[in-house]
């Protein structure tokens, strides 16, 4: 059985929620006084309120979908409930948010699926297949986004940000089809047998789930493009809502490349680069009065909302479990 300290956990968690609101606080600050002109107070004015509701609802497709590619995942290794499905995304959501990189994020999921009786193995084995589905979604959208978005990567930071994390992409694709095809060269560097034997059970369960699942993987893969097509017209409908004249295609593009390089940013939830990316790419396309608030909204429905649903349930399950 896998085991985490409650007050480690805690401890954790309030320094990266700290770290979080401080740098999320600190950027909006800077925002709303560089773009604060008299025309900011009357964005409530202009805006479409239909327009924020329809917004919630794709930010409700973006979890329900995302719920259900782990969801149909897990039919062909043990199947889990579409509540602990939920509860495995926005708990996650909320982890990744409060840690850097949201490295306590994966290893509290493989703790709750663990406390289901699943073997830390099989749980490796469901988020591996989740994160390959997202890899061969990235592997068709990037070259899409450099073709059409291309004059973003002028910009010297994205350069060479981009640059990075295509670096540690292939080393960690390299990686993972070494210890595949030979998982005795893993032994040679990780001593401790437990380890060991769930790195091959998950080895031995990736293999037996695309020998045999082909069919729960590719609804899966529907459901997880469906959950990323919802998530990247959050944007696009909060721009309708200000009745702008824009490119759907580019913002949508925009918003995959954003996506993209807030999963390797090094702060909790990717706040202050997620903001100074989004600034970065809009400016031309929003008046400027209004691209404070813009953000603000932007920043709710993409990485605040999910996470305080999240907290609610760690919340919960931290009680009822007494860790």
């Amino acid at each position: 059985m896998v085991e985490i300290k409650r007050e480690e956990l805690i401890r954790k968690i309030k320094i990266g929620l700290f770290i979080f609101v401080l740098i999320t606080l600190s950027i909006f600050v800077f925002t709303f006084i560089f773009t604060y002109e008299e025309e900011t107070k009357d964005f409530f004015k202009y805006f479409k309120k239909l327009y924020l509701l329809y917004t919630f609802l794709f930010w409700l497709f973006f979890i329900i979908f995302d719920t259900l590619t782990i969801y149909f995942i897990s039919f062909k290794i043990k199947r889990i409930g579409f509540l602990d499905c939920f509860t495995l995304i926005t708990t996650g959501q909320f982890l990744a948010t409060t840690t850097p990189f949201g490295i306590f994020g994966l290893p509290f999921q493989i703790y709750y699926l663990n406390k289901k009786n699943y073997e830390i193995g099989e749980g490796l084995s469901i988020f591996g297949i989740k994160s390959a589905i997202y890899i061969i979604l990235y592997i068709f959208l990037i070259p899409i986004v450099l073709i059409y978005t291309g004059s973003i990567f002028e910009n010297i930071y994205f350069k060479h940000a981009f640059k990075v994390i295509s670096f540690i992409i292939l080393i960690g694709i390299f990686l993972i089809i070494l210890f595949a095809i030979k998982p005795e060269k893993l032994s040679k560097i990780i001593k401790w047998k437990r380890l060991n034997d769930e790195i091959i059970r998950f080895r031995n369960t990736i293999f037996s789930y695309f020998s045999s699942s082909p069919f729960y993987f590719f609804l899966s893969f529907i459901f997880a493009s469906l959950s990323y097509l919802s998530y990247i017209f959050i944007p696009v409908f909060l721009l309708k809502g200000l009745q702008l004249d824009f490119s759907v295609q580019r913002v949508m593009l925009y918003q995959i490349a954003l996506r993209f390089g807030i999963l390797f940013s090094p702060s909790p939830g990717g706040s202050g680069f997620a903001e100074a990316g989004f600034l970065a790419l809009f400016f031309k396309v929003i008046p400027v009065h209004f691209l404070g608030i813009y953000t603000l909204l932007w920043r709710f429905f993409t990485a605040y909302l999910g996470p305080i649903v999240g907290g609610i349930f760690l919340i919960n399950f931290l009680r009822k479990e007494k860790i």
